[in-house]
Formats: structure tokens, C-alpha cells, sequence
């Protein structure tokens, strides 16, 4: 008896071994013992990025009450304060077209737009002068 005994035992004791050692695989796949490095996330800025920040730009007419234009969109009339995007070091984000039109208000004057288009070249001014001659900025 002793004899059937034995080998049946040692299969027995096989098997928990076996079972053990995929428990102890699975286990450590689970547990996260497996290191993965993420991407980071597109919102995240990288290290070193020029982080984009809110800035206001006074944008002024001469006379003033004229409607002005940004990007197409009539957003309000002179003196208007307009809150841009830029970067740390003060340029713009993104390319911006401001828009202001004088009416001709006397016989022999021409109604006339003027447009000012600053890029991410530009360095915001602290405001914009708008005459019918052109454009004037203040800087900081």
C-alpha cells in the first residue's frame, strides 16, 4: 500500500507546485510589478514649453465709439480691452487680424478700414491706437 501511495503524492505534490508557480506569474502581471512608461498627455505641457497665458490689450480710436473687428467677429466698440493669448515671454500664441472702419462723416471724406495682423512674431502691446492714418502700439 505504501507503494501506490508514494507516486500518487508525488504527482499530487507536482500539480500544487505547478499551480503555485502560474499563481506567482499571474500575480506579478497583475500587480503591476511590470513597469510601463506612458506618453504624456496633449494637455500636459512638456518641460521647457513656452506655456500660453491670458493677456489684456487695450485696443483705442480716434474718435472713439468705432466697432472693432477681431478675426472677423465684431466684439464691441473703442476703448475696448481684449484678452489675448500669449506666450511666457510676451509674443502672441496665435495670429490675430484686428479691424476698426471710420465712417466718413463730412462731404470729401472716405470711409476707410484699418487692419492690424500680429503673428507669433509680434510681441503684445499694451494697447493698439487706431486713426485713419494706421496704427500706433504702445509698448510696455
Amino acid at each position: 500500500m505504501k507503494n501506490s501511495f508514494v507516486p500518487h503524492a508525488m504527482e499530487n505534490r507536482k500539480t500544487s507546485v505547478i499551480t503555485l508557480l502560474l499563481a506567482a506569474g499571474l500575480a506579478l502581471g497583475l500587480c503591476g510589478c511590470v513597469s510601463r512608461k506612458q506618453a504624456p498627455k496633449a494637455t500636459e505641457p512638456t518641460p521647457g514649453a513656452d506655456a500660453s497665458r491670458k493677456q489684456v490689450m487695450t485696443i483705442l480710436s480716434e474718435p472713439i465709439g468705432l466697432t472693432v473687428v477681431v478675426n472677423g467677429v465684431p466684439v464691441g466698440k473703442t476703448p475696448y480691452e481684449l484678452e489675448v493669448e500669449t506666450t511666457a515671454k510676451g509674443f502672441f500664441a496665435k495670429e490675430i487680424a484686428i479691424k476698426v472702419r471710420f465712417l466718413a462723416t463730412q462731404p470729401g471724406q472716405l470711409s476707410r478700414t484699418i487692419e492690424e495682423v500680429l503673428s507669433p512674431l509680434d510681441k503684445m502691446p499694451s494697447s493698439l491706437m487706431f486713426s485713419p492714418e494706421g496704427v500706433g502700439r504702445a509698448v510696455p
